[in-house]
């Protein structure tokens, strides 16, 4: 399997309940692809500051740290290999 980590970055928010493709648009509306790994360092006010209220930041914040949803949903890709990213 090869899944670029800007890839698996986007894969990651899509899986946090209540992040959807308007929210992860506006994120990367604000970043470049390759900037996209520093979302994992970010704390909640960085999410404010692109503009994401404060429920959405908390969110992406904790969702972020919880690396078992990507890791479970990467590791079901591999079994399924027909999939195109």
């Amino acid at each position: 399997m090869n899944i670029s980590n800007e890839s698996k970055i986007i894969i990651h928010l899509s899986l946090i309940n209540e992040i959807g493709s308007k929210t992860i648009q506006k994120i990367t509306n604000n970043y470049s692809f390759k900037e996209l790994e520093n979302l994992y360092f970010f704390e909640i006010d960085d999410f404010l500051k692109i503009g994401l209220n404060e429920n959405l930041s908390k969110k992406i914040f904790y969702g972020l740290k919880n690396k078992s949803i990507l890791e479970k949903e990467l590791e079901n890709l591999n079994k399924n290999k027909n999939y195109q990213i």
